[in-house]
């Protein structure tokens, strides 16, 4: 089936239960955030499910408050988008946030914050995609960031990008910001934007190109800036990076690893070029 919300003028839209747009197969949710006022809520732990086996779409101008999980693209074959459309637009998520869980998933913003209280995951799961645009805003993270690929999963499919750019901020409390673990993606970074992996109290590693099969291509350009790390590791136990830093920053604490093997395990080993210009 196909179903279309609209809210408008100060509407507040609150479920006590199950809340999911574009849920069944082949079918297509869409709703609409389009006043600033407006308010979409969870509670009594529920989850917020856009595109999990259909097609959903969320556009939003207000605050959305997820009082458990978020997942965008979740289930195989499912496709979600959220589009933050206003400056001052809020996302706020008690627990984790998926972005592409065995689907496609993807959150482009133009401005506005987004608060997640766990972990936050693009292109969790094996056959799992996820785009994160960043046109300004600020993307906060309390627990575990993982782009391209979960800890548990045992394959290399799984795609994650990420884009920043008109000085938005993407900052980690006290956990570690970890691109390409076991799939591919590129991270770019340009015009001011900011990732930042010590915000909490200690300073936290970047690792980019975590294991065997895995690939990134970064690209930090721009008056950009990588700060607060600890580690920045390249190309981690068998993983491959290109890396270029052009008219932009980075803050290392402690060591700038490339091509490092932590397990020692004779495996391929990856291949990292960096190439630092002006």
């Amino acid at each position: 089936g196909v179903g279309i919300v609209r809210m408008n003028d100060d509407a507040y839209l609150i479920a006590g239960d199950q809340m999911r747009i574009g849920s069944a197969i082949d079918s297509t949710g869409t709703l609409y955030m389009n006043d600033p006022n407006t308010v979409l809520e969870t509670v009594n732990s529920e989850d917020l499910k856009v595109g999990q086996w259909g097609s959903g779409t969320l556009v939003t101008y207000g605050t959305i408050i997820v009082d458990d999980d978020l997942y965008v693209g979740n289930g195989d074959g499912g496709t979600g988008l959220i589009t933050m459309s206003d400056p001052n637009a809020v996302l706020d998520v008690d627990d984790d946030m998926v972005i592409g869980g065995d689907g496609y998933g993807k959150l482009e913003m133009t401005g506005g914050s987004v608060t997640v209280g766990n972990n936050f995951y693009v292109a969790k799961d094996d056959s799992g995609d996820g785009d994160v645009i960043m046109n300004g805003g600020t993307i906060y993270i309390d627990g575990s960031m993982e782009f391209a690929g979960h800890s548990d999963i045992s394959g290399s499919d799984p795609v994650a990008n990420l884009t920043m750019r008109n000085g938005a901020q993407f900052i980690t409390q006290d956990n570690d910001f970890n691109f390409a673990k076991k799939g591919s993606g590129e991270l770019r970074m340009m015009s001011g934007a900011i990732l930042d992996s010590g915000a909490g109290s200690k300073h936290n590693d970047i690792i980019i190109g975590e294991n065997s099969g895995s690939y990134a291509y970064v690209e930090i350009d721009d008056g950009s800036t990588l700060m607060d790390c600890r580690d920045l590791e390249l190309g981690r136990d068998g993983g491959s990076v290109d890396f270029d830093i052009e008219r932009a920053r980075i803050e290392i604490s402690d060591d700038f690893l490339v091509a490092d093997d932590i397990t020692d395990d004779e495996g391929t080993p990856g291949i990292v070029d960096v190439v630092i210009d002006k």
